[in-house]
């Protein structure tokens, strides 16, 4: 760059220049003289171009001699060309070839922003001013309300003035073309978004196959104004005819490519003499000949093979003009497998094999290409032996694709799953897949979406599509707004033949991202639009004490705390949606407020337990901190750490098993609900642990009342005075034993008395089979992490449990019990959560009665009954009543 800028400071002007270049390079001809020119052009529009702002040009000798030489029609600068970019439905100005010979352009008196090499116009204007990096200024026309813009499939420009093809086209038009916009049928295939900046403007796809001319109608107020018609090709005009193009191959540009030249069909007479101009783009020099009117005029004389990307032009004196280019690989063939690629399950396209080859002297390189299913195009080059010609293609096959398209923005083409976010989600938002042509014509009809769990799923949501043009189908996704809301996040499949695909995920509703105290509020963020939330506040250190709950309305994210919640310390916050039906498994749980500070609190034994869920105690062994225990056991999990809540739930419930009497009595004043007791029962052991006699008839009377599980575990030594056996008679009993099992008559309903007299089959029960206790919903509801759990999965720890409980069922002289009950739990093949539910039930109660070899079993399967009890407490409590019963009938008639 450097030698010919000093050679330019030497020479002074272009003619002397151009004798001395070619001197140095050996008497070189002018072809040599302006590839060097034209190097010299492409370094300088990379290299130095951005910095030409900070030069001054005319201080640097040769420096403006170099650049009106590169500014020469023979070196080829490019002229600033104004284009649709269809991805985004910008209006954008490029500098073709390269984008590194644009610096700058202005529009309505400001500058265009700049995105990977294109020009943005932001707003309408007339005209742009385009300065390149050889100091050049371009006008380009932008935007005549008298007259719309047209451009073709790629997006390129269709110049005003020159004739429209007879086929799809972009059109943008001041507000939607009416009726009288067309001569012919107003055919529009798509209608996008117009660009930003440009709200008063239509853009769409429109089809011209019927039209004979279009022009602008603009309703200005007072009427319609109406522009120039621009008419559309027809048949005589002079008209290029294609083969089919190479399936899988294309141009370096993304246009097709032909095995054969076309063919040029002239209109007129044989009286009328055509010009026909020929140039390959990569040569500076055209080819030019004549011929008749209403003639086909062949390339045969271009050089074999004809390779190359060619631009031609041919006119006659009185009819118009016909321009074209063209890109020919003669005798090239492409064999692709598959010749259509469809979209994987999880994503990404088929994996594809591609075999190229060209006859004698055409060498494609390379000449087998192997696709990914990540992978949509790969380069390619064709030489021609013996000369220095060659051809960069490249090797892209029709495939399927995927683009998101939003209310004021459509997307880019993707061949992975695009998500969309509930507030995307609206009337004008929609999924748009491409299909190729062959794929629909297969199918026979436009396939619909399913929202579901698979493509085949029968109760997904189905969504019907529409097809837009060739390939293009649309779903509209606004149907979907109801079900997220209820259901959450959902996958969209697309089922054809051969292809099962994943094309959407849509997003559920997002509850929040955060949770944070500030003073005295509560601040949630990131919630979703359109939905109404219900927030609960708990203590970790204090789960005793009833949580604070609140509904906060769309837009709102502030609630106000109240004591004691106000006043300090952890908190666990549940944020779950309002509506109607809402699946609880969805909650989101957050943790915040001050970790080690410890709030108020009213009892000695209040604030001990509180110090020990702290971290900063040990566990309290006064009795006033037994009702204490049960609710930390009961609720700890919905409120504490993930892990550290089971950990803490058992060490409180060991604490419980310790003193059992005292502790099944403190359950009294717990306030759980009989589902919330389950666990803790369990945990402790206190569900197998042995009472031989009864003590405290009066206060276990009471305890039916408000907790009937402990109540059924401290009167299970009468129970086999309701059995109905000889050997157990009533006479034996005292008035306070006697109306202790009057109210277990009372609490009981008459399946669980038949069950206890053995007049009731020996089956499971589904109903539950106590009443009393306390009622409403359970405060720490869910699994340890705050979650319901799903359905179980069988695991070797249950089958390792079942398997014992079976052993220890068919071995033991309870064997004619346990097939009295059927197929449970005995008899099941797979550990079903049923069969250990009741089958560590029968074993822990059959433990009660003082057999050693059951106290073991129950010892060994104690983890997995937590596990099985913790997923449906209501289940596991029925069970217990059910196993408690039968065992006291058992014992009774046979013990």
């Amino acid at each position: 760059m450097i030698a010919l800028v000093a050679l330019a400071a030497n020479s002074g002007d272009p003619t002397m220049f151009t004798a001395e270049l070619s001197r140095i390079l050996q008497g070189a001809g002018r072809n040599e003289t302006q590839a060097w020119l034209r190097g010299w052009t492409d370094c300088w529009a990379r290299m130095i171009g951005e910095r030409l702002t900070a030069l001054d040009v005319d201080e640097i000798p040769g420096l403006p001699l170099m650049l009106r030489l590169s500014a020469g029609d023979d070196v080829g600068v490019p002229v600033p060309e104004l284009r649709l970019h269809l991805e985004s439905g910008a209006l954008v100005i490029v500098f073709p070839g390269d984008s590194g010979r644009g610096l700058r352009i202005e529009a309505g008196g400001g500058t265009c922003p700049s995105v990977a090499g294109r020009w943005v116009i932001p707003r309408p204007v007339p005209v742009a001013t385009c300065y390149d990096v050889f100091g050049n200024v371009h006008r380009v026309p932008v935007a005549d309300p008298r007259n719309p813009l047209a451009f073709t499939g790629e997006g390129a420009l269709i110049p005003p003035g020159h004739p429209l093809p007879a086929d799809e086209i972009w059109l943008m038009h001041l507000g939607e073309p009416p009726v009288e916009a067309f001569a012919g049928p107003r055919h529009i295939l798509e209608e996008s978004v117009p660009p930003v900046g440009w709200p008063r403007w239509w853009l769409g796809c429109v089809s011209l196959n019927a039209v004979t001319a279009i022009r602008s109608a603009v309703d200005n107020g007072s009427g319609i104004q109406y522009g120039p018609w621009w008419s559309v090709a027809g048949a005589e005009h002079a008209d290029l005819e294609f083969d089919d193009p190479i399936n899988g191959i294309l141009n370096r540009d993304g246009a097709a490519v032909y095995a054969r030249p076309p063919r040029l069909r002239l209109p007129g007479g044989p009286g009328e003499s055509w010009t026909i101009e020929v140039r390959d783009l990569d040569s500076p020099t055209p080819i030019r000949w004549t011929a008749p009117g209403d003639s086909v005029v062949t390339f045969d004389d271009l050089p074999h093979p004809i390779v190359g990307t060619f631009r031609l032009r041919a006119q006659a004196p009185g009819n118009r003009p016909v321009e074209g280019t063209f890109t020919v690989a003669e005798g090239l063939t492409c064999s692709p497998d598959p010749r259509i690629r469809l979209l994987r399950e999880n994503g990404g396209l088929m994996p594809a094999r591609v075999q190229i080859q060209g006859p004698r002297g055409l060498c494609p390189s390379p000449s087998v290409v192997r696709f990914g299913s990540e992978e949509i195009r790969r380069d390619v080059r064709l030489r021609v032996t013996g000369s220095e010609t060659s051809l960069d293609l490249r090797v892209e096959l029709p495939h399927c694709a995927i683009r998101k398209k939003l209310a004021d923005e459509t997307g880019a083409w993707e061949i992975t799953a695009p998500t969309f976010g509930f507030d995307d989600l609206g009337a004008r938002v929609c999924l748009d897949v491409r299909l190729p042509p062959e794929v629909l014509e297969a199918a026979g009809t436009v396939p619909d979406v399913v929202a579901g769990v698979t493509s085949d799923d029968e109760a997904g949501q189905r969504i019907a599509g529409h097809r837009i043009g060739r390939d293009l189908c649309r779903y509209r996704l606004g149907a979907l707004i109801d079900t997220v809301r209820l259901i959450g996040t959902m996958t969209l499949w697309l089922r054809l033949p051969g292809m099962e695909a994943h094309v959407a995920t849509v997003q559920g509703i997002t509850l929040a991202t955060a949770v944070r105290v500030d003073g005295g509020d509560l601040h949630v963020d990131g919630q979703s639009r359109r939905v109404r939330l219900r927030v609960t506040v708990r203590s970790p250190l204090a789960p005793w004490i009833a949580p604070m709950s609140a509904e906060l309305d769309e837009g709102q994210h502030r609630l106000a705390l109240e004591p004691p919640y106000s006043d300090g310390g952890p908190l666990s916050v549940t944020v779950s949606s309002a509506e109607p039906g809402w699946d609880r498994r969805r909650d989101l749980v957050f943790r915040c407020g001050e970790p080690g500070r410890i709030p108020h609190l009213g009892s000695p034994a209040e604030r001990t337990m509180a110090r020990y869920l702290a971290g900063v105690a040990p566990l309290p062994e006064v009795p006033d901190a037994l009702s204490l225990l049960w609710i930390v056991a009961a609720r700890i999990g919905a409120v504490a750490e993930p892990g550290l809540g089971a950990l803490t739930a058992q060490e409180c419930a060991s604490r419980l098993g310790v003193t059992p009497e005292a502790s099944l009595l403190a359950a009294e004043n717990a306030g759980l609900t009989s589902t919330e007791l389950i666990e803790p029962l369990i945990r402790s052991g206190l569900a197998a642990h042995r009472f031989r006699r009864v003590v405290s008839p009066d206060l276990i009377r009471r305890l039916w009342d408000s907790a009937p599980f402990p109540a059924l575990l401290m009167t299970s030594p009468l129970l086999p005075f309701l059995a109905g056996s000889e050997d157990w008679d009533l006479t034996e009993l005292d008035d306070d034993e006697r109306r202790l099992l009057a109210a277990v008559r009372s609490c009981c309903d008459s399946s669980a008395i038949a069950l206890l007299t053995g007049d009731a089959p020996g089956t499971r029960h589904a109903d539950l089979l106590l009443t009393g206790g306390v009622q409403g919903e359970p405060v720490g509801e869910g699994g340890l992490d705050g979650s319901t759990p799903e359905p179980g999965e069988p695991t070797e720890l249950w089958a390792e449990a079942l398997a014992r409980i079976q052993i220890f069922a068919g071995s033991s002289r309870y064997a004619p019990m346990f097939e009295r009950l059927g197929h449970f739990p005995t008899a099941v093949p797979e550990p079903t959560p049923d069969a250990l539910s009741l089958g560590c039930a029968l074993v822990a109660r059959i433990a009660a009665q003082g057999d050693a070899a059951a106290a073991a079993i129950e010892r060994q399967t104690r983890h997995v009954w937590v596990e099985v009890a913790g997923r449906a407490p209501a289940d596991a409590g029925n069970d217990l009543v059910f196993a408690e019963f039968r065992v006291s009938n058992w014992f009774a008639h046979h013990a």
